[in-house]
């Protein structure tokens, strides 16, 4: 099924939100080979940034309910 308009003026909105709110460079930041998931915590500004981002996105699309359960090491969220 193809979008529609409103589809598309969502999508465009909800990149611009990201692209806004620094997403683009904290998701950079969390998915560096110098990233230790061990160490970091919810505060920290990165994670904090990108949690808020896709949690937000996550939720209001009703998406939450269709994602894989993480598995508990972060392995599922990161490529290798």
């Amino acid at each position: 099924m193809a979008g529609s308009h409103d589809d598309a003026v969502l999508l465009v909105g909800i990149a611009q939100w990201g692209a806004m709110s620094g997403v683009p460079d904290a998701a950079g930041m969390i998915w560096a080979d110098e990233f230790d998931p061990d160490s970091a915590e919810a505060n920290d500004p990165a994670v904090r940034t990108v949690l808020a981002f896709f949690e937000t996105v996550a939720n209001d699309c009703g998406a939450a309910d269709q994602l894989p359960a993480p598995d508990g090491d972060g392995s599922d969220l990161r490529s290798t």
